[in-house]
């Protein structure tokens, strides 16, 4: 991957789930709109004050987790070829 999220974004590859092979297809191979994907990158989180110092918020997603995603979320982007949402971590529903 070579695009980095910053503070608490991730970027994610959609995929649709098809039940009847329990398999995952790119979303340019599919005719609706995602409401899950694939974790490709996350940002390192964001800094909140607390008192007087600023703290980093962890982020509690790692790369490779498929997640679920509301319908109007995020920025689409293209790299390589490939169609990619950015989103904050906020955004995502679920761990699944």
């Amino acid at each position: 991957m070579k695009a980095r999220p910053i503070e608490d974004r991730v970027i994610i590859l959609p995929v649709v789930m098809d039940h009847t092979h329990e398999q995952f297809y790119e979303h340019s191979k599919a005719t609706e709109k995602p409401l899950q994907g694939i974790v490709q990158a996350v940002g390192p989180g964001k800094y909140i004050l607390v008192g007087e110092k600023m703290i980093l918020t962890p982020m509690d997603i790692k790369v490779g987790e498929t997640v679920i995603y509301g319908k109007h979320v995020g920025t689409e982007i293209v790299i390589d070829g490939v169609s990619y949402i950015v989103m904050k971590l906020g955004d995502i529903y679920a761990i699944l």
